[in-house]
């Protein structure tokens, strides 16, 4: 399946409300409007204020996204975009990120 973006944010809405996620922003081929079926879900989240913190809270957030929207999900925090290391060696990256966002939940 293929998902539009207003049917993204109604099933993972409810999913990031559970784990206080103020902000979720997809990137990647979903947000470029390029997505295939076998495409995976590209997100960012706000680690700030949420109960996302550490590998396991971060991998039972990714499991119940994967297992709401039945595809593979990539989570990474946006606050790792701004560390000075990825910024600093891997920019065409964050850019690369940075120009396909699409706001989810925020």
């Amino acid at each position: 399946m293929i998902y539009d973006v207003e049917t993204l944010t109604d099933i993972i809405r409810p999913i990031a409300d559970k784990y206080d996620v103020k902000k979720v922003v997809l990137f990647g081929s979903y947000a470029r409007e390029e997505a295939t079926e076998q495409s995976d879900v590209d997100l960012l989240y706000s680690r700030e204020g949420s109960k996302v913190k550490g590998l396991f809270a971060r991998e039972g957030f990714r499991l119940e996204l994967e297992a709401a929207l039945g595809k593979t999900v990539d989570i990474i925090p946006l606050e790792d975009l701004e560390v000075d290391y990825n910024r600093q060696y891997r920019g065409d990256i964050v850019e690369g990120i940075k120009s396909s966002e699409e706001l989810l939940v925020g």
